[in-house]
């Protein structure tokens, strides 16, 4: 297969574009969070404003340059969470879109309550800065996780008769991903110099190749990474289909309702690749149980959604935050694509 072949489309790449500086927006965003922290414990510690009802008691550019630092930057913040809501809105990437909208919800809450806070002199307002922005810094960081996962929920009635026979109507599309996924579909052998040679139809993930060139070169070539996140996409639509969270058949190219992106590495460790296996093994223990008991879910909402019509939410965000982090530890052990440890989570 070609590298034309197996390149993202032109406005993939775009998308993976905008969504990289989304986070690396996010990335500034939690920088300046981290020193308006510090520089509202400085105000708190150093700054005396003047008494309740005193002339210009509440004046955020009249009592110092800190407090004048601390306000500017509020300002700063909101207008930047602002942006990057917009921009994520644009991008249309569920997680994004939740984790900034959350970060301006709490960044407008941590202004209100230092500006609460100067015009009453309460501490109540101050501990509630302090959680706003700690809540803040949690919805940036979430968003800056490179490996982002999620499946829309299907708010609507669910085909009865595809759910019923779904064991069966994958078998197409399973052998189709068979083809590209690594698995030996055709084999005949051919003698020539005396030497047995076997061609396989064969794809699959790409690991090796990208080992030695991390090893090598510290570098990950972008048709490699495109190649290795098209595949998983599609591998992903394949499961959320057996797992009954879409009626829609998988598509071979439409992202339909499974939303995977990778941010692309622009730098990676030349040695961590050698012992990832090792470091994820907690995870494939916890993944074991994980995945037995998406496996039972998956059974219970077949029998839901034959009787209702509808896949229980919370059975739903089971079974996606489960699959979600086998994506992540794929992302790490397998397509290598982020040296950052993979969160002990199901939530984004």
């Amino acid at each position: 297969m070609t590298g034309a072949q197996t390149a993202a489309p032109p406005s993939a790449q775009k998308r993976q574009s905008r969504e990289a500086g989304l986070r690396r927006a996010s990335l500034a965003i939690l920088i300046v969070l981290i020193v308006q922290f510090a520089l509202g414990i400085s105000v708190n510690l150093y700054v005396a404003l003047p008494a309740a009802g005193h002339p210009g008691h509440s004046s955020w550019f009249g009592n110092g340059a800190l407090l004048a630092l601390h306000a500017a930057l509020g300002m700063i913040l909101v207008l930047s969470a602002v942006f990057v809501l917009v921009r994520a809105i644009t991008a249309r990437n569920v997680t994004l879109i939740v984790t900034s909208a959350a970060g301006l919800v709490s960044i407008g809450l941590a202004f209100f309550f230092g500006a609460s806070f100067t015009d009453k002199l309460t501490n109540g307002y101050s501990l509630g800065m302090a959680i706003s922005f700690a809540a803040a810094l949690a919805c940036y960081a979430i968003g800056l996780y490179p490996v982002q996962f999620s499946v829309d929920y299907p708010d609507r009635p669910l085909n009865r008769l595809t759910t019923a026979f779904r064991i069966f109507l994958v078998i197409p599309i399973a052998i189709v991903l068979s083809t590209v996924s690594g698995y030996l579909v055709y084999s005949a052998p051919t003698h020539a110099y005396g030497v047995t040679y076997i061609p396989a139809l064969t794809g699959g993930v790409l690991f090796w190749a990208p080992l030695l060139m991390i090893l090598f070169r510290r570098k990950y070539p972008r048709w490699w990474f495109d190649w290795n996140l098209e595949l998983q996409r599609f591998t992903n639509r394949v499961t959320v289909y057996l797992s009954l969270m879409d009626d829609r058949y998988p598509a071979t190219d439409d992202h339909q309702s499974v939303h995977l992106d990778y941010s692309y590495p622009e730098q990676l460790n030349r040695w961590l690749p050698l012992v990832k296996w090792l470091l994820a093994i907690p995870h494939y223990i916890v993944l074991f149980f994980l995945d037995l008991a998406s496996f039972v879910v998956v059974i219970v909402a077949w029998f839901a959604i034959l009787v209702t019509g509808r896949y229980p939410r919370g059975m739903f965000g089971f079974v996606e935050g489960v699959i979600r982090w086998n994506v992540r530890v794929t992302a790490y052990t397998l397509t290598l694509v982020t040296d950052r440890y993979p969160p002990f989570r199901l939530d984004p």
